[in-house]
């Protein structure tokens, strides 16, 4: 009886091994489906390799096209983070790990670039804040892992964001996603009344805490728990207020699958003004939305709130 048990249990495990690689292969087609398009590759076309789940994270290869990577996830709030993301150009690495892997940095700052990084040894993902059971099983998983080998001579460089608001439109879009806590964020701001000294002081994102995020699966219609799948905070600086015309665009990649099936809007507060519903769009695991006429007031933050609930409710 016992060995039965055991023989079982032995089974079961295996079957929770294997249900869980599939889910990390499944959103991981997701979580690239942006950037392979934008480089003219179908994503239907990702080759996911090497596999490797231990506890709450994962690690796999990815090939598209001439493309080729690694992507470490997190498990966070029920759902596989992209904490890590490593892109191999000529046999050098390039690196970017963010939340929850890494707390978000402070922006607009200096931004030092680094054109190549260690490979993903063993070692190097343990210090990046991998378990070692996970590197352990991806060095034998893992060609990525497994054949690690010293890396290439790193150049790094600084880069300076243009922190100005431009009255004719503008952009502003971190270099990195650490700044933002994984959330690729673009900010393409519309024609505005901005006076010459006005400038961006501060976009901060975060994920919601366990009591505001919306559930991992669908709920129901009517549902009235939370319901929220990112914060972020807009500041200026400058001698007056600024009034931006209708249109500025925002769109937010999101480090983890977002459902399809659910209807998705911002809103958003700053100066003293509530904003309404607005509602996006997704494509590509991307929320798209666009602005009407808003003012930022120097010194008080734009707070944002973006929701998820069921199509058909209010």
């Amino acid at each position: 009886m016992g060995r039965r048990v055991l023989l079982l249990l032995a089974i079961f495990t295996a079957l929770l091994a294997q249900a869980a690689r599939a889910d990390v292969r499944s959103d991981a087609v997701r979580l690239l489906a942006q950037r392979v398009r934008q480089s003219g590759v179908d994503p239907k076309n990702i080759a996911i390799s090497g596999v490797t789940v231990s506890g709450n994270q994962a690690l796999l290869s990815w090939d598209s096209g001439k493309q080729h990577g690694v992507m470490g996830l997190v498990l966070s709030a029920d759902r596989w983070w992209d904490a890590l993301d490593m892109t191999r150009y000529y046999g050098c690495w390039y690196t970017e790990r963010s939340y929850p892997l890494t707390p978000a940095a402070p922006y607009p700052d200096v931004y030092w670039a680094e054109d190549y990084e260690p490979p993903p040894s063993p070692e190097q993902l343990h210090e990046w804040g991998f378990s070692k059971p996970l590197t352990a099983d991806a060095a034998t998983n893992n060609l990525d892992v497994r054949n690690a080998k010293n890396h290439c001579n790193a150049a790094i460089y600084p880069i300076k964001p243009d922190v100005r608001i431009h009255p004719k439109g503008g952009m502003i879009h971190p270099p990195a996603r650490n700044f933002t806590s994984g959330y690729d964020i673009t900010i393409a701001y519309a024609a505005n009344d901005a006076a010459a000294d006005a400038k961006l002081t501060q976009l901060f994102a975060r994920a919601p805490t366990p009591a505001e995020f919306a559930p991992s699966h669908a709920p129901a219609p009517g549902f009235g728990g939370p319901d929220a799948v990112c914060f972020f905070d807009l500041q200026i600086a400058g001698s007056k207020p600024v009034t931006f015309a209708r249109g500025t665009a925002v769109d937010i990649w999101f480090p983890f699958v977002l459902d399809d099936q659910l209807r998705y809007n911002l809103t958003f507060f700053s100066a003293d003004k509530p904003s309404g519903m607005i509602f996006g769009t997704i494509f590509d695991n991307t929320l798209h939305f666009v602005l009407p006429q808003f003012v930022l007031v120097p010194d008080k933050p734009l707070m944002a709130e973006i929701d998820a609930d069921p199509k058909g409710s209010s």
